[in-house]
C-alpha cells in the first residue's frame, strides 16, 4: 500500500533538511571563495545569507517535530512495547475499541477491544519475542484527526525469524494524544506463500 507523501516543503525544510542545508552551505563556500578572491563584498553578503539560510533550516528542522515524523516516533515505541510485552504500555497507546484486520483491503475485524489485549498477552506468551527490529516505515496524515502509518518489522523469536507488514490507524483525541484504533496486517514479505490470514491469528 502505497501512502501520500508530506507536501515537498515539509519534507524539505522540516523532515529532511539535508540536501537544502548542504545546498547552502557549499553555495555558501563557493559564492564566499569567489568573492574574496574578486574583493567582491556583494558576494560576500549572499554567501553570508547563503549560510545563515542552511542554519536556519537545520535549527528548524531540530526545533520542529511534524505530525508525520511525531506518528512514526510513536509507532516505533508502541512496537517496542512488545519486545518484550509491556501491556500495560502498549495499551496506553491504544484504543479500548481498536480492531484488528487482516489483509489488505479488509474491513471485517478479526478481534476487537479486550479480545485484542487478550491475543497478543496469549500470543506472545506462547511465543515471545526477543526483538523486535523495524525495516522500513512511512507515515500519512488523513485530515487533521486521523494518520496512517505503514511498517515492516522483523521480529526474532527462539523458533525463527518472519518479517510481516502493518498497517495502524491512528486517530487524535481530545487531549492532544494519538492512540491506534486499527491494526491491520498486510503481507509477509519475502516468505513465499505465507500471506496474510486469519488463522495464522486465531
Amino acid at each position: 500500500m502505497q501512502l501520500a507523501t508530506s507536501p515537498l516543503w515539509q519534507n524539505l525544510l522540516l523532515e529532511d533538511p539535508w540536501p537544502v542545508g548542504l545546498v547552502l552551505f557549499i553555495l555558501a563556500g563557493v559564492l564566499g571563495f569567489v568573492g574574496m578572491q574578486q574583493g567582491s563584498g556583494r558576494l560576500k553578503k549572499i554567501a553570508g545569507a547563503a549560510a545563515l539560510g542552511a542554519v536556519i533550516v537545520f535549527l528548524l528542522a531540530g526545533l520542529i517535530t511534524t505530525t508525520r515524523e511525531r506518528i512514526i516516533e510513536q509507532t516505533r515505541t508502541l512496537v517496542g512495547h512488545t519486545a518484550p510485552l509491556d501491556l500495560a504500555a502498549f495499551k496506553a497507546m491504544v484504543s479500548p475499541q481498536v480492531t484488528v484486520l487482516v489483509g489488505e483491503g479488509s474491513s471485517d475485524p478479526l478481534f476487537t477491544g479486550d479480545q485484542v489485549f487478550a491475543r497478543l498477552e496469549r500470543a506472545l506468551g506462547n511465543y515471545p519475542i526477543q526483538n523486535q527490529s523495524i525495516l522500513a516505515i512511512d507515515a500519512s496524515l488523513r485530515g487533521d484527526d486521523f494518520a496512517l502509518c505503514q511498517f515492516d518489522v522483523r521480529s526474532d523469536a527462539v523458533r525463527g525469524r518472519v518479517t510481516t507488514r502493518w498497517l495502524l490507524t491512528w486517530k487524535k483525541q481530545t487531549d492532544g494524544a494519538w492512540q491506534v484504533i486499527t491494526v491491520q496486517w498486510l503481507d509477509s514479505p519475502g516468505l513465499i506463500g505465507l500471506k496474510a490470514d486469519s488463522q495464522w491469528l486465531r
